[in-house]
């Protein structure tokens, strides 16, 4: 009974990229950036929840989802690092919001037709788009790190290599509203966050270190450049 749950919300998982790519432009003409920022925070803390209590009702450990402050087996080296990349991107993100030299620097990384249809224009859209990052660090990190590399070996025993890959790949396709690089783009990103939580045992670090990396174009548009 386990496996076949674990195996439908991989299912719905693996499905839901395709289904967010053909509606997520077409909602953001319709009702606007502040209600699409609304309904993405509150549609993945509903799917995240959803997971991580299904995860725990059949006896899984919070730790084995990555849901503790600390595990005997986290790499000490692997943190350390993690941990000043954080704290460079903070002060990155705090000095972007009146350097204008550092948004130049950070336009061309968020320039695509959907980044600049998406991204915030304004101090109340700002706002938003801080509840929108912060949702994705740890909704993300919890599904598609802690729950995707937790249940996939049950269902299929390979080398974790084989699973990084396959998650990497969900993870690229949520992100194909985005337009076609963001699939590469995020789909390394989200190997490379994989193989980070195998070192970890942890999530909390990484979901820190997602929110930050989303915060950061929180003030390179504005109403001239996304008009351009």
């Amino acid at each position: 009974m386990e496996k076949a749950i674990y195996g439908l919300i991989l299912l719905i998982l693996a499905a839901l990229p395709y289904l967010s790519s053909r509606v997520m432009m077409p909602e953001l003409i319709r009702i606007g950036r502040p209600q699409l920022y609304l309904e993405m925070v509150k549609s993945s803390w509903i799917l995240m929840f959803g997971v991580v209590l299904t995860s725990l009702l059949f006896g899984t450990r919070p730790a084995e989802l990555g849901l503790v402050f600390w595990s005997t087996e986290t790499d000490l080296l692997t943190f350390g690092c993690v941990m000043g990349a954080n704290i460079l991107l903070y002060f990155l993100f705090i000095r972007s919001r009146k350097s204008d030299r550092i948004k130049k620097m950070l336009r061309p990384l968020f320039s695509s037709e959907a980044e600049r249809a998406l991204l915030p224009r304004n101090e109340d859209e700002r706002r938003s788009w801080r509840a929108v990052a912060w949702t994705a660090g740890v909704t993300e990190e919890a599904i598609y790190r802690g729950f995707w590399l937790y249940a996939a070996p049950l269902l299929l025993p390979a080398p974790s290599a084989i699973h990084l890959i396959l998650m990497g790949i969900v993870f690229g396709m949520a992100h194909a509203y985005q337009g076609k690089s963001a699939i590469f783009v995020t789909g390394a990103m989200g190997i490379g966050f994989g193989f980070l939580y195998v070192k970890l045992q942890i999530l909390w670090p990484l979901m820190l270190l997602h929110a930050l990396l989303d915060l950061l174009p929180t003030f390179v548009h504005n109403e001239k450049t996304t008009n351009q």
